[in-house]
C-alpha cells in the first residue's frame, strides 16, 4: 500500500469512501481493544477526554483536542481518562482511501497524533450526526472528511519543520495559496518578518530552487493538466495562470517542457506526460 503523507496531500488527488462515524462515551478506566488489525483508516477525535494508545512496541497519550490518525492494519488498545460527564467524550470516523487509479493508498504507516484546530471538532461532530441519519448524504460526510483532511495537511509537519524553515512557513503558505494572484517574494518574505533575500536562501535550502522557479513550475505543471482537458486555448491559460502574454507563457513552457503548448496537446509525447 502506498504511503501519501500528509504534508504531501494538497499536491494529490485521491478518493475516500465506505464512511463509519461514531459518537462515543467512555468512563474513565474505560478501555478498546483493537486485537485484530484494522479494516479501515480511523481518525479518533478526543472531544472530552484523555486517550493512552498502547502499541506493541510503545505507548502514545493524546490530551482532549487531539486527533489521532489510525491506519488500516493497525493493532492497538486505548485507555480512557478524564473523561468529563454528560458530553460526548470523543468520535471515531473509519474510511477507504485510494487514488484516481483505484490503488490503495495511506497516509501514514504508523499512529499519527495532531493538535486539532477548531474545524476538526466542528466536522466531526458533523459527520457523526449526518452518519446517524435515516437517509445519510455520503457525499455530504465525504465533504467533512476531506475539510478535515485539508485542515491537518495544512498542519501537519509544522512542529517537525527546522527552525529556519519553520520561520518563512507563511509565506510559502502564502505562494502556495497564490499562485492565481501572482505571488509577491517580497510580500511573502514581509508576511514572515525576514529579508527578501533571506526568503529566498532559506527557501532554496530546502525546496532545491528559487521561488520564481517554483512557482512557474507550479504554473507549468497545471498548465499540462489543463492542455490535456481540451478544454483550454493557449490563450485562456496563459489568461488564467497569469502570464503576462501567450507569447510569453509559450516560451516559459517551452524551456520547462521542452515543447510548445500547441504540441503538447496535440501530440501524445510520452516522455513529456
Amino acid at each position: 500500500m502506498e504511503v501519501i503523507d500528509f504534508n504531501k496531500l494538497y499536491e494529490c488527488d485521491f478518493n475516500i469512501f465506505g464512511i463509519i462515524a461514531k459518537r462515543q462515551h467512555w468512563k474513565n478506566g474505560e478501555k478498546f481493544f483493537c486485537n485484530y488489525p484494522r479494516s479501515k483508516h480511523g481518525f479518533l477525535f478526543l472531544n472530552a477526554c484523555t486517550g493512552t494508545i498502547a502499541l506493541s512496541d510503545k505507548v502514545i497519550t493524546a490530551h482532549a483536542g487531539s486527533l489521532v490518525y489510525l491506519p488500516k492494519n493497525t493493532v492497538y488498545n486505548v485507555t480512557f481518562s478524564n473523561c468529563e460527564k454528560n458530553m460526548v467524550n470523543s468520535y471515531i470516523v473509519s474510511f477507504d482511501t485510494t487514488d484516481v487509479h483505484g490503488c490503495e493508498i495511506a497516509f501514514s504507516d504508523t499512529i499519527k497524533v495532531f493538535v486539532a484546530p477548531r474545524t476538526v471538532k466542528e466536522k466531526m461532530t458533523e459527520a457523526a450526526a449526518l452518519y446517524e441519519q435515516l437517509h445519510s448524504c455520503p457525499s455530504q460526510i465525504k465533504i467533512c472528511m476531506y475539510t478535515i483532511l485539508k485542515s491537518i495537511t495544512v498542519n501537519a509537519d509544522s512542529k517537525y519543520l527546522p527552525k529556519d524553515y519553520r520561520i518563512i512557513k507563511k509565506g510559502i503558505d502564502y505562494i502556495n495559496q497564490s499562485f492565481d494572484d501572482n505571488p509577491n517574494i517580497g510580500t511573502a518574505a514581509k508576511l514572515c518578518s525576514v529579508s527578501t533575500s533571506h526568503f529566498r536562501r532559506v527557501f532554496k535550502k530546502y525546496n532545491g530552487t528559487s521561488p520564481k522557479e517554483y512557482i512557474l513550475d507550479k504554473k507549468i505543471e497545471k498548465a499540462k493538466e489543463m492542455l490535456k482537458s481540451g478544454l483550454y486555448t493557449v490563450s485562456e491559460i496563459s489568461d488564467v495562470l497569469k502570464f503576462s502574454t501567450p507569447a510569453y507563457f509559450t516560451v516559459v513552457f517551452k524551456k520547462k517542457t521542452g515543447c510548445t503548448p500547441s504540441q503538447y496537446a496535440t501530440c501524445d509525447i510520452p516522455h513529456l506526460h
